[in-house]
């Protein structure tokens, strides 16, 4: 058994996890052919997900933005879903609105300065990974007006 905490209101890693902790694809055990399917950032936005829209399953790295595996792109396929949505972090990490992006890209490169690129948006990179084995998948592209760094929890709250 591992834990998992998140970190609020602080310039450091939002997840906090014990070390030995197995990165694993949550929610993959609900998947059926024909279901929509929401890629969350992580399994609390999942969570939240599926108790606020139960037509929706939602599945999320237990690792963070950057650890999809193409083996779970191949494992949704067969699972045969109508469409899938992946829907990361308003974060450069995730799937920046263009606005966010670039406010986000000068606060980081300043944090950076000698680093040669930003990180990988990974929303794009997951969406791309699921389209290659033909899963039916869109990327959430968030508003211009929500806030850096929103998730998926924040507009499930919202109401």
């Amino acid at each position: 058994m591992a834990f998992r905490g998140r970190a609020f209101e602080c310039d450091c890693e939002k997840w906090l996890c014990s070390a030995g902790s197995k990165v694993v694809l949550w929610g993959i055990e609900n998947v059926g052919e024909g279901d929509t399917v929401i890629v969350a950032e992580s399994p609390i936005d999942a969570a939240l997900a599926m108790q606020e829209t139960p037509e929706i399953v939602a599945v999320a790295s237990t690792g963070g933005a950057g650890t999809w595996r193409g083996v779970w792109s191949l494992r949704l396929a067969r699972l045969r879903p109508a469409r899938v949505i992946v829907w990361y972090d308003n974060d450069l990490a995730g799937t920046p609105s263009p606005t966010i992006r670039k406010e986000l890209a000068q606060e980081w490169r300043e944090k950076n300065p000698k680093a040669k690129r930003l990180p990988r948006a990974n929303g794009p990179w997951v969406a791309n990974s699921l389209l290659k084995v033909r899963v039916p998948a869109m990327l959430y592209q968030w508003p211009a007006e929500a806030p850096a760094k929103a998730d998926l929890s924040t507009v499930l709250m919202k109401g």
